[in-house]
């Protein structure tokens, strides 16, 4: 399921990350919204030919009730609430930010807390969308400075700025 996150988030030209939805736009125009269902343990997935059509049914997806996942004796998944589009289920919770840098949405950072309470953590960046912040943070100008061994850390505009969000 985070593959198919960062798939689609790899060919975004646009982004709208809010708590519970994320809608991504493609190349072709078409749109991709995920939805995380009440309760944080479902991840849904729908594919539309406009974002906003995909973002309606993400929203209607966040806001249903859903039954909260039981587990047979032999560790089984069993869900009655189980619909089609849902590509992640059965976790305790799952957290999407924003990675935002000057005001862009350039990515998706995504935490997925198994119900054993292991997290698995997820980063999806759009291709395009970083390529766009590069290429308007070396246009901006300016010299980055950085202090540091070994890995360093820094600040900085222009390309410095664009250094510093690759790290």
């Amino acid at each position: 399921a985070l593959q198919m996150v960062r798939r689609d988030v790899s060919e975004a030209t646009a982004l709208d990350v809010t708590a519970t939805e994320w809608v991504i736009t493609r190349r072709d125009g078409t749109g991709v919204a995920y939805a995380v269902a009440v309760g944080g343990t479902e991840l849904h997935r729908f594919q539309s030919p406009t974002p906003a059509a995909a973002a309606a049914q993400a929203r209607a997806a966040s806001g249903a009730a859903v039954t909260a996942p039981s587990y047979s004796p032999r560790g089984h998944l069993q869900d009655s609430d189980y619909r089609p589009e849902a590509v992640l289920q059965g976790v305790k919770a799952i957290n999407g930010t924003a990675v935002v840098r000057a005001g862009s949405t350039l990515g998706l950072n995504i935490v997925v807390t198994a119900a054993n309470g292991q997290t698995t953590p997820c980063m999806a960046m759009s291709m395009q969308l970083v390529e766009n912040y590069s290429k308007a943070a070396a246009m901006a100008g300016g010299t980055g400075t950085g202090t540091g061994t070994g890995t360093g850390t820094g600040t900085g505009s222009g390309l410095g700025g664009l250094l510093n969000l690759l790290k």
